[in-house]
């Protein structure tokens, strides 16, 4: 059978919400398609729960591996794909029915289109939140990176779970990068970027990511591999901006992921001396202070830190976020 759509979902102990993303594919499509579920190492009941999907559903594939991450069960999928459009789920969020079916609509109206973004919604508790840019029309690729990043929230751009991809130009790109295990989904679409001309863009929220209650993380996290993977993915993204002549937007984006690891080190109940090491290293390196020092879309916090650590500062800078860290635990307890 030729499928038109693809949708490649990896899944990690997914029992509880599986089914709920299955329904809402199938409450929606009308154009042949397949989907292609990736049990990722699971030790819960996922695989008999797509199994007993299966039964019903023929278009659902279950590829079985070991534990290997996001990444590799995503190209897994591609390799299988048999659809000339692929879309990427994740196990734990759900389409909605009116994206889809818009989808199946640009699909068959732009057949030559080469990527379409949609708007999202944000699921939380205290009710949901549209991300996207309110305009329906085709975009040349550096309009769209302009606009995405200042117009809307980053995972407007990074994420894959809003878009809808050809599989064709995918592999010309080579797909996921199996090294990389934090934000493989920004150089994936920095790859796809630099590949294609035009983005269409779509108003209508095509997919419902439920995101926590912006809870304090317990597992430790090594700062400086989190600052190391940032500074990968800053740079695959910034080859794209720069292309395009987007220096204020370069900077921009530095910015979002040099106080993405400060706040990483805050939000963190398990700080170490190599922690804090990193910490110093970055608000020591003034190139990198430089680089974002000019930027006025800045909240208080990071307007002092700035400030101060551009006047070598260092101990000053580093009292503050340890204080920032205790003021944001204590506020927890």
């Amino acid at each position: 059978m030729n499928f038109v759509i693809s949708i490649v979902v990896p899944m990690y102990n997914s029992e509880r919400t599986i089914t709920t993303l299955l329904d809402s594919i199938y409450s929606a499509m009308y154009l042949p398609f397949e989907v292609i579920c990736i049990n990722d190492g699971s030790t819960d009941e996922t695989e008999r729960t797509v199994i007993e999907y299966q039964k019903r559903h023929q278009e659902v594939i279950l590829l079985n591996q070991k534990n290997m991450g996001p990444s590799t069960a995503r190209n897994r999928g591609i390799s299988k794909a048999l659809g000339e459009w692929i879309l990427f789920a994740d196990s734990d969020d759900t389409y909605s029915e009116e994206g889809l079916k818009r989808v199946q609509r640009e699909i068959v109206d732009n057949p030559d289109s080469e990527l379409f973004v949609f708007s999202y919604k944000e699921k939380l508790t205290i009710g949901d939140k549209v991300i996207g840019v309110n305009q329906d029309e085709g975009l040349p690729v550096r309009d769209f990176l302009e606009e995405g990043y200042q117009a809307a929230d980053y995972l407007f751009v990074h994420s894959v779970w809003n878009k809808v991809y050809k599989k064709a130009i995918i592999a010309l790109t080579g797909g996921f990068d199996e090294r990389i295990k934090l934000g493989e989904d920004a150089i994936f679409n920095s790859l796809y970027l630099s590949t294609v001309n035009k983005v269409k863009v779509c108003s209508t929220p095509l997919y419902n990511y439920f995101i926590g209650g912006g809870s304090l993380s317990h597992d430790k996290k090594d700062l400086g591999e989190i600052w190391d993977s940032y500074l990968m993915i800053y740079s695959s993204i910034s080859h794209l901006l720069q292309k395009y002549n987007l220096y204020e937007v370069d900077a921009l984006v530095f910015r979002n992921y040099y106080f993405g690891t400060i706040n990483s080190y805050i939000n963190s109940y398990n700080i170490d001396h190599k922690d804090e090491q990193t910490l110093r290293m970055m608000l020591s390196n003034h190139q990198w202070i430089e680089k974002i020092e000019y930027i006025d879309d800045c909240g208080g916090f990071e307007k002092l830190i700035v400030l101060l650590a551009s006047h070598r500062c260092i101990s000053i800078s580093l009292l503050l976020c340890k204080l920032q860290r205790y003021r944001r635990l204590y506020r927890k307890k």
